[in-house]
Formats: C-alpha cells, sequence, structure tokens
C-alpha cells in the first residue's frame, strides 16, 4: 500500500491529542485547534510549532508570533517546507502559484506541458506543499508556500506572466469557473473580457449570497466600464445594502435609474 500526504496528514482530533499528550495543561484545547488551523495538519508545521514551544517558549506566543508570520518564523517553516525541491520543481510551483485551486489538467494547460500530473506527484512526494483534499481532484497549495512562489512569479518577465494568467483564464472560462476566469483576464490585461466575465459571474455570485465576491470586484471595476452593464451595477447595489452599506448602493440605484432613462430615450420614450 502506497502511503500518501493524505494519510500522513493529522486530523484535528489526533492534533489536539497530540498537543494534550506533549505539553498537558500547558496548551489548552482552544491553543491546539489555532496550531491545527496554522499547519493545515502537516507533520513538519507541527514539530516545527511544537519544538519551540518545549525549547521553553509558550504555546500562547508562539501560536501567536505564528498567525502575525513574524520573519524569523516564516522563513525557518519555508525553508523546512522546501529543503527537498529541485529547482525544476521550483520553477514549475512558481508557475501553477497563480491558481488559487489546482487540477493537474489545469495545471498542465497553464504550463503548456504534458507531464503536469507526474510531476504534482513527484513534488508531493518529496515534500507536502499540498494539503490534500479527500474525494476530489482539486487541491490547493499551502498558504505559506503559495505566498513565497506568488512572489517569486512576480519577478518573471511581464510577457511570460501575461501568457500564463490568459491560459489560465482561457482554461477556467472553458470550464465554467468565470469569476477565476475574469480575475486571470484582469491580470493578464484583457480587460474587456475580464468584464464580460465579471457580469457573467458577479451577478449569479449575489444570488448563491456570496457578496463578499461582488464587493471586492467593486474596488476593481472602473465607473465608466461598471456603468455600461447594468447587471453588474444592480448586484453590487443589492449587496451594499444587504452589508447596510446604503449611502453607496443609493448611488449605485442612482445610476441604474439614469441609465434605464438614457436606454428608453435612445427609443424615443419619454422618462418620467
Amino acid at each position: 500500500m502506497k502511503v500518501g500526504p493524505l494519510q500522513l496528514r493529522f486530523r484535528l482530533e489526533e492534533t489536539i491529542q497530540l498537543v494534550s499528550a506533549q505539553f498537558g495543561t500547558a496548551a489548552n484545547h482552544e491553543t491546539a485547534v489555532k496550531i491545527h488551523a496554522l499547519t493545515e495538519g502537516w507533520p513538519l508545521g507541527l514539530q516545527f510549532i511544537l519544538s519551540n514551544i518545549a525549547r521553553g517558549g509558550s504555546s500562547q506566543s508562539e501560536v501567536a508570533a505564528f498567525e502575525k508570520r513574524g520573519e524569523t518564523s516564516h522563513n525557518r517553516l519555508l525553508a523546512l517546507l522546501l529543503a527537498n525541491l529541485e529547482a525544476s520543481d521550483a520553477e514549475f510551483l512558481t508557475r501553477i502559484a497563480i491558481l488559487d485551486e489546482l487540477h493537474p489538467e489545469l495545471c498542465e494547460f497553464v504550463i503548456g506541458s504534458g507531464d503536469t500530473a507526474a510531476r504534482l506527484e513527484d513534488v508531493s512526494s518529496a515534500t507536502p506543499v499540498f494539503p490534500p483534499a479527500e474525494h476530489s481532484e482539486w487541491f490547493k497549495m499551502h498558504s505559506l508556500v503559495r505566498e513565497e512562489f506568488r512572489r517569486r512569479f512576480a519577478a518573471l518577465p511581464y510577457e511570460e506572466q501575461t501568457l500564463l494568467h490568459r491560459r489560465a483564464s482561457a482554461w477556467l472560462s472553458d470550464h465554467g469557473n468565470s469569476e477565476a476566469a475574469a480575475s486571470h483576464a484582469f491580470a493578464a490585461g484583457q480587460t474587456e473580457r475580464a468584464y464580460e466575465l465579471a457580469e457573467r459571474s458577479l451577478y449569479e455570485a449575489f444570488f448563491r449570497g456570496r457578496q463578499e465576491v461582488v464587493q471586492n470586484w467593486l474596488g476593481r471595476l472602473v465607473k465608466e466600464e461598471l456603468d455600461k452593464r447594468p447587471r453588474l451595477l444592480l448586484a453590487a447595489a443589492w449587496s451594499l445594502a444587504l452589508s447596510e452599506r446604503h449611502g453607496e448602493a443609493s448611488d449605485l440605484v442612482s445610476r441604474i435609474s439614469l441609465r434605464v432613462c438614457v436606454d428608453f430615450r435612445r427609443r424615443g420614450c419619454v422618462c418620467r
């Protein structure tokens, strides 16, 4: 039987038992839960935090340090996580780090390489950079690792960054994820396409109760483009109203009304 990351990752109850067995009442239940959330159950992360506590640090102070991502702790844990990576694997991870969620076929399309599934498996075997996802082909890169590789991605040539974002946008759009596709199109400088995808996805996001998604996009959409798209305006206005940002919502409603009047006049109707 092959043992993979899923078998090696600690469940919440196992982390609580581990912390309790090692420190007893010196680390309470709440602290153990926070440690599990910070490490996502990775043995390496657990080992790192618990060894710091064992060397004399208090459990609360160590958890607080990790929550704030203090520079020393951040770098040491990151170095441990990436120590076994080949240079070529680090380059590979740099180029897929722009993806919030990973799928072998998506990664293959973005990279333009046919050996992506095998490479993902090799990387997973070398170091636990991917918290395992149960019963799904989709998974994520550990947030700590993703942050580092996105920093490296930002140092790539602009032309390559644009190409990778465009590929990601195309694949995600073709597979029904307009929201993520819009973000990548925006990053690739495909502004018109980004607005079209955003209009398609955010109206749906609002009616699914995901107001935060709509509001996150508001800061990225320029007024002139937003005014061209009444469905976006309507979703944004409702979202703001439900968040009790009534003044901003009222402003958007006024802009919707103005647009309706303009459309009526173009058709020879009278707007009262």
